[in-house]
């Protein structure tokens, strides 16, 4: 079987040799265009990833920015856009904009009688409040703080919370001064509502008791609309 190898541009017409069957060798510097796929794997070689850039992966025609990618094999596209932003957001609910944050409390005595003073710290992307005193038990803000009548349920209102209070996610009391031993169950009512109760009768607490005896600290997670 005879060889020949061609240079594209070297020469008008190639003629197949008299043998009926020659191998062939082409060089070029341009693309070659052919009308007929391959038909295996071995008969495509390349250096090199296809795409205007290597990495590039072929998905929608419009996607949203920092957006989870997710496979779709309904439409036969290999990608699309799950409408989930991966950075900033919290994914629980399915809600956009949720933000978890952390806070540290600090509960003291106020300077009015069966009064309290209160303050919040941010220890992870948290608000951060500064001291309020005299929150006496009348059930009407002062500031950005509530105490009802019986002295059982502080609030941090949602006025001292960056956007609205969706949920409160863990509550802790890592230290307490008042020597008596109290839980405490956080739920959300207009912000972070704190209820306090006796550990051994399981009876509430009046906290501005135990606040006149010693300062209890206290740390809460919580999520918020924005």
């Amino acid at each position: 079987m005879a060889t020949k190898t061609v240079r594209i541009g070297s020469l008008n017409n190639v003629h197949q040799y008299d043998d009926g069957d020659w191998d062939g060798g082409i060089e070029t510097d341009d693309t070659i265009k052919v009308g007929q796929a391959p038909t295996a794997p071995e008969d495509v070689l390349r250096l090199d990833d296809v795409g205007a850039v290597v990495g590039d992966v072929v998905g929608p025609a419009g996607a949203s920015n920092n957006a989870v990618v997710l496979f779709d094999g309904a439409t036969g596209k290999l990608l699309k856009d799950s409408g989930i932003t991966a950075f900033g957001e919290v994914i629980g609910d399915g809600t956009a904009g949720r933000v978890l944050r952390l806070i540290g409390l600090t509960i003291q005595a106020g300077t009015a009688a069966n009064s309290l003073k209160c303050t919040s710290i941010s220890y992870w992307n948290g608000d951060a409040n500064a001291v309020q005193d005299n929150i006496g038990k009348t059930g009407v803000a002062v500031g950005v703080w509530k105490l009802n009548v019986a002295g059982t349920v502080l609030q941090l209102l949602n006025t001292g919370l960056t956007g609205s209070l969706i949920a409160v996610i863990s509550s802790n009391i890592y230290q307490n001064a008042s020597t008596t031993d109290i839980t405490m169950f956080c739920r959300g009512v207009s912000g972070i509502g704190i209820n306090f109760y006796d550990t051994a009768t399981g009876a509430t607490q009046d906290i501005t008791v135990l606040a006149a005896v010693g300062d209890i600290y206290l740390s809460i997670s919580y999520l918020t609309s924005a």
